[in-house]
């Protein structure tokens, strides 16, 4: 029974099945991730942060009740949920200990001053929302 229970284990090996009193037999997990060299700060995040910039400052020059309202949601809330997906994209990266930052600056500290100006722009767009819909315009 020893020899055809050895004999079965590179088979069974990996398939992640129960042998009886044995607990489970599998080899070590192997990681598939490809990606073998340094990660940087994600990208997509920092350009998201931008065109929501834009799009706030756009609504906030446009004026009006729902252009302002539009610059308020997407400044402040938006902004505000992708810099946190950005510290949290960006944490996980850093936990996996081969994150090289970009040399000229910090996206970090990028995407903080631009959701902070996104947010701000979007108190502006909010103030001048209220504003025109108290005074019936």
């Amino acid at each position: 029974m020893a020899l055809l229970l050895s004999s079965m284990l590179p088979f069974v090996r990996g398939t992640g099945l129960w042998l009886a009193g044995l607990g489970k037999c599998g080899g070590p997990k192997v990681n598939k991730q490809k990606n073998k060299g340094a990660t940087g700060p994600p990208v997509v995040l920092v350009v998201v942060a931008l065109v929501v910039l834009s799009f706030a400052f756009v609504m906030a020059y446009k004026g009006g009740p729902g252009p302002n309202l539009l610059g308020f949601i997407v400044g402040s809330i938006l902004g505000t949920g992708n810099l946190a997906g950005y510290l949290v994209w960006e944490n996980k990266r850093k936990a996996g200990k081969k994150f090289g930052d970009w040399p000229f600056f910090p996206a970090r500290s990028a995407v903080k001053y631009i959701a902070l100006t996104s947010w701000a722009l979007g108190g502006w767009n909010i103030f001048f929302w209220a504003l025109d819909v108290t005074r019936g315009a």
